[in-house]
C-alpha cells in the first residue's frame, strides 16, 4: 500500500471510530454493538467505493465462458519454448517429462522460474 493510500486508510478508521465512539457510549459501552455499527459502516464504505459501471468478471454463469472471448486455435511450441521449460534440467530428459508434449497455451509453474536463493534448483535466478 502507498504512503498516501495507507494515510488514507487511516484517517478512515479514525473517522470510523470517532463516529462509532458516540454510539457505542450510548448503548453502554456495550461493544458488540459499536462492532457492528463498525462493520455496518465499513460496509458501506466499501459498497460505495464499487464504481457504477463496473464490469462483472464471472457474470451469473461463472461455468460459461463468454461469447466474445478470445480463443487460442493453435499454440506452437518452438526450440526457445523447449529451452525455457527445460531450464536446469541436463540431458537425456527423464520420462517424467513428457507431459511438456501436452502442454497448451494454459499457465504452468513448471515453465516459470520459482523462488529464488536456496530453493532455485534450476537456477533460473542466477544472473550471467
Amino acid at each position: 500500500m502507498s504512503r498516501n493510500g495507507a494515510f488514507a486508510f487511516r484517517c478512515t478508521i479514525e473517522a470510523i471510530g470517532a463516529a462509532a465512539r458516540p454510539y457505542i457510549e450510548r448503548n453502554g459501552g456495550n461493544m458488540r454493538h459499536g462492532a457492528l455499527f463498525v462493520s455496518l459502516i465499513i460496509a458501506g464504505q466499501l459498497l460505495a467505493s464499487v464504481p457504477a459501471n463496473s464490469q462483472h468478471i464471472s457474470g451469473v454463469e461463472p461455468a460459461t465462458r463468454p461469447k466474445n472471448a478470445p480463443v487460442i486455435t493453435e499454440f506452437n511450441k518452438d526450440g526457445d519454448w523447449y529451452a525455457r521449460a527445460l531450464t536446469g534440467i541436463a540431458a537425456p530428459y527423464p520420462s517424467s517429462l513428457k507431459f511438456l508434449e501436452d502442454q497448451g497455451a494454459w499457465f504452468n509453474p513448471f515453465t516459470h522460474p520459482g523462488m529464488p536463493g536456496p530453493y532455485d534448483i534450476r537456477e533460473w535466478h542466477v544472473q550471467e
